[in-house]
């Protein structure tokens, strides 16, 4: 027999393979077909015995318990996704279904926050310009439309004039500035259309307290003026400049003392807490407004507020006051300020007598708590909250009562909304405005009438009013104004222009951002542009400013004449050309200025 191993031949008795050492055994027959060979692997299987067989390649199954458990935990994860996602509708939820104390603090707290979040953002940019380095760059342009420099035209024909009045359409004013420190550069430009006609450089140094004027096209030469003397002549205080540097290092000072803006702000809401927590005296009832053949179902909510609500609102501010950390620290910085700049007490004396006044008012409030609601009576505040389905204030109305409960007074305002339509209603008392439009986004338009007695006295028509910014504090779409039906009815001897002045409008277009503002006032006879003024300015970078090495004291009066006598005013009257002034009347401005002179 063969060997299986090396293929030599072998006794048939033998085990062993003599030449390879290999068990002798019969060579195996040749598998049909050859398996894949198996790729490298790192990784040593070793295979459990087998002992009844190829095993079977089963997973263990889970236990129902961790299957359970998996499926609490999904439905977790889901859960704080969906909620993550929905957290105002979830708030507005809970805060709906709240007491209507509750309910009435919470959507009154989050109007007033937001209106607190705008006045102390303008604050904070306020405190972070004082004292920094910054610039401003504007623009006004008064404009006469085409059809009104032609009116213009025909009347002064119709008078024997020949006067050509079409170049004045279009007046320019230019406005560059710059402030670093104690210094300051203005660069005013006049221009008639397209051609600017002159210009004007103005350079104060405070810490010198010199002002340096030039017109580079009439003399390259700056005129140079002393402010201190020019103060010494209305104010006995000795040293002006000293004074005037000490003014603003005073101003400096105090704002640096002055309270952060996020401070101003949690104050503010806090306060504003504390009075509304003191209200809890509030009805709740659904109720449908209609105004203008709109409806719209919204949450009514009155609240009653007692002369002893007043009282208590008084004692829990004052209270809260004395003990305000913040409060605290806001009167021992300005203490501090006063210490240095106006020699007042050290502020700590300042904080004492503070904190001693307001115990001197909480112990007068305390032992005169009966006698003040007796004098006050049974009459009652009533405040009612309107609120739509997403927890916003729509309306809002006051009344005051007496003893009697007659009514002492009242005013409420609401809006009703009904799809892209809306109707606003606000009566004041002796004046009721009244109003409707569409809405589209954050941009209404409308038109309101202003009536007075029953007498309509101003129309105003809205056009792309963006809410959204002006809620932010700025400004931004178009506003027209206009004689109501009765308004000229009111004003003796306005007969004969009624029909004129029927048909005039004063249309204000605003266009503001947090560092840019855009404003257009534009006069409108039928619709027609008459004369617009447009104003427009951004905030812009400070740079470095450098005063004049020399200048033309305008004490100097021989310097000054010589300064006079060098006006070049070739440029002046080349400029007036481009702009089209006719020559006619540049002959007889030539002749005003130099017919004396010879």
């Amino acid at each position: 027999m063969y060997c299986n191993q090396c293929g030599g031949k072998v006794p048939d008795d033998v085990k062993f393979c003599p030449n390879c050492g290999a068990l002798v055994g019969k060579i195996p027959e040749e598998p049909a077909a050859a398996t894949a060979q198996e790729p490298e692997s790192s990784f040593t299987f070793n295979p459990q015995p087998d002992f009844d067989g190829q095993p079977e390649n089963k997973k263990p199954k889970m236990g129902k318990g961790k299957i359970a458990l998996l499926a609490v935990l999904g439905v977790v994860v889901v859960a704080a996704i969906v909620a993550l996602l929905n957290m105002n509708a979830i708030r507005a939820f809970f805060v709906r279904n709240s007491s209507p104390a509750s309910f009435m603090q919470t959507v009154e707290g989050d109007a007033m926050g937001s209106m607190v979040d705008s006045l102390t953002n303008t604050y904070g940019r306020l405190l972070e310009s004082v004292g920094k380095p910054g610039g401003f760059t504007g623009s006004v342009e008064v404009q006469l439309s085409d059809s009104t420099m032609t009116m213009l035209n025909s009347m002064l024909a119709q008078q024997g004039s020949n006067v050509d009045l079409s170049w004045l359409n279009n007046i320019v004013f230019n406005t560059q500035s710059q402030w670093d420190g104690n210094r300051s550069l203005v660069n005013v430009g006049v221009g008639l259309g397209d051609v600017q006609i002159a210009t004007f450089q103005i350079v104060t140094d405070m810490e010198q307290m010199k002002m340096w004027l030039a017109v580079p096209e009439l003399n390259q030469q700056y005129l140079v003026m002393d402010m201190s003397k020019v103060y010494s002549l209305n104010v006995q205080m000795g040293d002006t400049s000293a004074a005037m540097q000490q003014a603003q290092a005073m101003l400096q000072g105090m704002m640096e003392h002055m309270p952060k803006e996020e401070v101003v702000n949690s104050l503010l809401k806090k306060y504003i807490s504390i009075v509304l927590g003191c209200l809890n005296d509030v009805e709740k009832q659904e109720t449908t407004l209609k105004l203008n053949g709109l409806e719209q179902t919204c949450t009514q909510l009155k609240t009653t507020i007692t002369p002893e609500n007043v009282l208590d609102i008084g004692q829990k501010v004052l209270s809260e006051v004395k003990s305000d950390a913040q409060i605290k620290e806001i009167i021992l910085n300005m203490g501090t300020y006063a210490e240095e700049y106006v020699g007042a007490e050290s502020a700590q004396v300042m904080y004492d007598q503070f904190v001693a006044q307001i115990d001197s008012l909480l112990k007068q409030l305390e032992s005169q708590k009966d006698s003040l609601v007796a004098q006050a009576g049974d009459g009652v505040l009533i405040v009612n909250h309107y609120v739509d389905g997403q927890n916003r204030i729509i309306g809002r109305g006051m009344e005051m009562t007496n003893s009697d409960s007659s009514s002492a007074g009242s005013f409420q305002y609401y809006t009703v909304t009904q799809g892209d339509k809306f109707a606003f209603e606000a009566d004041l008392g002796s004046v009721v405005i009244t109003g409707d439009g569409t809405t589209s986004g954050n941009l209404l338009s409308g038109a309101y009438v202003l009536t007075t007695q029953g007498k309509e006295l101003l129309k105003v028509e809205a056009e792309d009013w963006d809410e959204a910014r002006w809620e932010q504090g700025a400004p931004c779409g178009t506003l027209r104004l206009s004689f109501g039906a009765d308004a000229l009815s009111q004003v003796p001897g306005a007969e004969e222009m009624a029909p004129m002045l029927s048909q005039m409008q004063l249309a204000l277009t605003f266009d503001a951002k947090e560092d840019q503002a855009d404003v257009k006032v534009s006069v409108l006879s039928s619709g027609m542009e008459i004369v617009s003024l447009h104003v427009s300015g951004s905030a812009t970078e400070g740079g470095e400013i450098s005063t004049p090495a020399d200048g033309v004291d305008v004490e100097d009066q021989q310097a000054l004449q010589q300064w006079a006598m060098g006006l070049d005013l070739n440029k002046l009257f080349e400029n007036l050309s481009k702009a089209g002034v006719p020559q006619e009347y540049l002959q007889q401005l030539q002749l005003a200025l130099f017919g004396g002179m010879g």
